[in-house]
């Protein structure tokens, strides 16, 4: 009975390329992406106002499933990516971190 050997394949193992292909991937990138956030009040003033926009949602309204949004209930993870996003717009974040990638 003869046992079939496959051949050896082409693609590197995980263990060569760390970096690529660790278990955390923002790991590699943190420290580009906090250099960048320091770089500008503007950057640190969004960073603060999305932490804040998030704790008030699930910290402050815990309870609460929707966000009354003029006076219209909103699904918090909507409410949240959709203040987020803008106060990325507004304070530079998106162009800032797209300039340094």
């Amino acid at each position: 009975m003869a046992i079939a050997v496959s051949p050896p394949s082409r693609h590197p193992s995980p263990r060569c390329c760390p970096l690529t292909l660790s278990r955390h991937p923002i790991l590699p990138l943190s420290p580009q992406a906090l250099y960048t956030l320091l770089s500008s009040w503007w950057l640190c003033i969004g960073a603060f106002a999305i932490c804040g926009t998030w704790g008030f949602a699930y910290g402050m309204r815990r309870e609460a499933a929707s966000l009354d949004i003029a006076g219209v209930p909103v699904p918090k993870p909507l409410a949240c990516g959709g203040a987020s996003l803008l106060l990325m717009l507004l304070t530079g974040m998106i162009s800032a971190f797209a300039y340094a990638a």
